[in-house]
């Protein structure tokens, strides 16, 4: 990874900031893609001089906001209608309309910190966008997640200079330790779903 980005900032600047762009947006669509690697090096090269720091800044953050919309337009066009029309059995009307009551309950603070939580930002977008979330609401939240979250990467890749590297280290750790969160709070919601049912069984016998 390392050579392709030292081979990308020897290209002409029109072409560092075009990769900028799309990498970052197919951050958004697949998780496989390292965006943050990549804003943290965009960083680094805005703090060398070879690209404008602002100007930089903005092509990450457009980057974010389109990716992120692409898939939020996906989810809201085309999967609340396949699923609908479906009814899986897995998926049926009843969990779509819970899975609505949950969203617009939590879906502000869910948005607010998406950018902060690698590993989902996909499923956010993906259930914005299938739960129908206003459009303005969302790109409110949307955009002060991104703008705080690019805004820290990009800040620590350009203090760090020539140690931008460091930034990718504190990644993969920040990574393992949200992912290890989310997986504890999923798994603590699955048990606690199971007793409830479970309780709601006893009682009815």
């Amino acid at each position: 990874m390392e050579r392709f980005l030292q081979f990308i900032s020897e290209l002409h600047i029109f072409y560092i900031y075009t990769f900028l762009f799309f990498a970052i947006l197919m951050e958004n669509i697949t998780p496989f893609i390292p965006g943050d690697t990549v804003l943290a090096f965009s960083a680094y090269l805005a703090g060398r001089g070879v690209l404008k720091p602002l100007f930089t800044f903005s092509i990450t953050v457009m980057g974010s906001l389109t990716g992120f919309f692409l898939v939020y337009w996906i989810g809201y066009h085309w999967g609340r209608d396949y699923f609908e029309k479906k009814n899986f059995s897995f998926f049926p009307i009843k969990r779509i309309k819970q899975t609505d009551f949950y969203f617009n309950k939590y879906g502000d603070r869910i948005l607010l910190i998406n950018r902060f939580m690698p590993g989902i930002r996909l499923m956010v977008a993906i259930v914005a966008g299938f739960t129908r979330t206003n459009f303005i609401k969302t790109f409110f939240y949307t955009i002060i997640s991104i703008l705080a979250w690019n805004g820290l990467i990009f800040q620590l890749g350009k203090l760090l200079g020539e140690n931008w590297h460091d930034v990718k280290n504190f990644l993969s750790k920040y990574n393992l330790v949200v992912t290890v969160i989310i997986l504890a709070v999923v798994l603590l919601f699955i048990v606690y779903r199971i007793r409830r049912k479970t309780v709601k069984l006893g009682e009815t016998k």
